[in-house]
């Protein structure tokens, strides 16, 4: 789907939706490009542009490769105490409650839409205590159950 609507050879390093294209590939002028969609991706890249920091990049594949890790952990492993962490994290606009649950809305999205996972191996998976919770947060994350999300993707 990438390769067919970006006209480019895609890789994903991740089971994630993110998707990061060079400058060089995003300007180039396509000859079956959408000028309309152009606009509103720039539009949307000036309102809520992407953060250029790595290092909050190599935190968010640190927590996504190991998801049972806590705060402390991995303030550990990035040799900093947690309120350094904290600190840093805060520069960055984000909380590490925040990261874990993007990472686990995407893996959870994924996971339930391409894996066909259930929703016990899920929980499991994303360090959940009980079904109940992944449910709960799951609905907070997407707005949607699993089991709706799993409809309406057996309806398209």
């Amino acid at each position: 789907q990438y390769q067919t609507n970006l006209q480019a050879n895609c890789k994903f390093s991740q089971q994630l939706f993110m998707v990061s294209i060079s400058d060089e590939l995003y300007n180039k002028h396509l000859i079956d490009s959408c000028p309309s969609l152009l606009q509103q991706s720039l539009a949307t890249i000036k309102q809520h542009p992407l953060p250029a920091a790595p290092w909050l990049q190599l935190v968010r594949n640190h927590i996504s490769a190991q998801p049972q890790q806590n705060l402390e952990t991995v303030a550990q492993h990035f040799a900093m105490s947690p309120a350094t962490f904290k600190r840093k994290l805060k520069q960055h606009h984000t909380r590490f409650s925040a990261l874990q649950d993007c990472i686990n809305r995407q893996t959870a999205v994924f996971n339930i839409a391409t894996l066909a996972q259930s929703n016990e191996t899920l929980a499991g998976e994303l360090n959940f205590s009980d079904l109940t919770n992944f449910r709960r947060a799951f609905k907070r994350w997407t707005g949607t159950t699993p089991s709706q999300l799993r409809e309406l993707i057996n309806e398209h």
